[in-house]
């Protein structure tokens, strides 16, 4: 659902070695120079660069750039601002019938506590994932509701998940059977464009080394019945060892005890790849 916000977004770690903004040609590049000046704590001259990235994205008809420019008002605390940027990206998705940017801007609505906008953001997503008969997309609303505390919602979601990827095949179905029973499948949730928060993980700690210990949350289970702990998190880091790696930067993964996993980053101080950990395609499974 974040995916295509997020993958914009985790480009920004690899320009925080320079200070020096670049001119501007797209959403994307005015957003990159937002969170420099965000991460430099320069909130004011923050605010002309994200103004502009908005405005380009609506002009492009971009949901996910709306979604960021949201994550950006956010983080400068403009509440006003940021629920603007996520209706309009709901209703951008709306239109181009994308569950991933309407339940997106309902994560969104969720992180700055407007839940009745989440929850109509989750209505709509289910919809067109239901109509379009993706069980992913009911999955995801499934744990959107979940993380509003509606489980009757919630249920009807995930078992309607269930029967899609039952009727899709076996490969579906295990798929989902893997998947996390839990209002988020990542180490952490993203809030805004710098701030993060307890997801899986629900805690951590941070070395000067580059070094992250996460703590697991204890008793959070698959739809197998199986629980999530340190070895789903290795196994499945493994088997997205390629592209995970490379995108976030990491040295290896180790699991310390059941619910302990210990990842080493090239980034220091690794406060800057943390972020990037609430990436949607991070969701973590039970093993095979």
């Amino acid at each position: 659902m974040w995916q295509s916000v997020m993958v914009v977004l985790s480009l920004f770690l690899a320009s925080f070695s320079s200070v020096t903004m670049v001119r501007a040609e797209t959403w994307q590049d005015y957003l990159r120079d937002t969170h420099q000046l965000l991460y430099d704590k320069r909130q004011e001259e923050a605010r002309k660069p994200l103004y502009l990235a908005r405005d380009l994205a609506w002009q492009e008809g971009s949901w996910s750039g709306s979604v960021a420019a949201g994550m950006g008002f956010a983080t400068l605390r403009d509440k006003s601002e940021a629920r603007r940027s996520y209706a309009v990206a709901r209703d951008i998705a709306s239109k181009q019938e994308k569950w991933e940017g309407v339940l997106s801007a309902g994560r969104g609505f969720a992180a700055i506590r407007d839940e009745e906008e989440a929850r109509r953001s989750y209505d709509i997503g289910r919809a067109i994932a239901s109509k379009q008969g993706s069980w992913e997309g009911l999955l995801q609303a499934g744990r959107g509701f979940e993380g509003l505390r509606d489980f009757k919602e919630a249920r009807d979601s995930y078992e309607g998940a269930r029967k899609l990827a039952l009727q899709k095949g076996k490969e579906d179905f295990r798929r989902f059977e893997r998947s996390v029973r839990f209002p988020t499948a990542t180490l952490v949730r993203r809030l805004d464009l710098l701030e993060v928060a307890p997801g899986l993980a629900r805690s951590w700690e941070i070395r000067d080394d580059g070094t992250i210990d996460f703590h697991l949350e204890r008793g959070v289970q698959c739809f197998d019945d199986r629980f999530v702990d340190a070895k789903a998190v290795f196994t499945t880091f493994e088997e997205n060892r390629q592209t995970w790696m490379e995108r976030l930067d990491i040295i290896s993964v180790e699991m310390v005890e059941a619910d302990w996993v210990r990842i080493r980053t090239k980034m220091m101080p690794a406060t800057r790849v943390l972020p990037s950990f609430s990436l949607l395609d991070t969701s973590i499974q039970c093993p095979p």
